[in-house]
């Protein structure tokens, strides 16, 4: 995953929703594998509970894996 992300599984988002303690106008990236269909379906739940900048990773982490960018694994 990326280093300091939340890691909340696309099917638990709406019932852990209080763990995105953050401001809702704060900038949330929201991924998924490739960002072609679990990241964009995230993004869609932040953004109707009225986090307004919640945007999904185009590429996914295989696209930041791709531009060598750092990641963590799952513990």
């Amino acid at each position: 995953h990326i280093n300091g992300a939340l890691l909340i599984p696309l099917e638990n988002l709406a019932a852990r929703m209080s763990e995105v303690s953050v401001d809702k106008s704060t900038p949330i990236v929201v991924y998924c594998n490739e960002g072609t269909s679990r990241g964009p379906r995230g993004t869609a739940l932040l953004n109707e509970a009225g986090y307004t900048q919640a945007v999904n990773l185009k590429t996914g982490i295989e696209g930041w894996r791709a531009a060598n960018l750092p990641t963590a694994a799952i513990k």
